[in-house]
C-alpha cells in the first residue's frame, strides 16, 4: 500500500493530466458529453485511481 505522500503524488499528476485536457479545445467547441456520460467518466477516473494506490483491486471497481 502507499503512503500518503505517494497517494497525494498520484493525485497531481492526474489533475495534472486532466488540466492539460482542458485546453485542447476552446468555449466554441460543442459539448462532447451529456450529464450521465461525464458522471460516468468521473466514476471511472475514481476507479481507476483507487486501484492506482492500491486501495481496491481492478476486480473491485465498478467500471470493471
Amino acid at each position: 500500500m502507499m503512503n500518503a505522500s505517494e497517494i497525494v503524488e498520484v493525485i497531481k499528476r492526474r489533475r495534472d493530466e486532466f488540466w492539460d485536457l482542458q485546453i485542447v479545445g476552446t468555449a466554441s467547441d460543442p459539448l462532447d458529453y451529456s450529464a450521465a456520460d461525464l458522471a460516468r467518466a468521473k466514476a471511472d477516473e475514481y476507479d481507476r485511481l483507487l486501484v492506482e494506490i492500491g486501495a481496491i483491486t481492478p476486480r473491485e471497481a465498478k467500471s470493471a
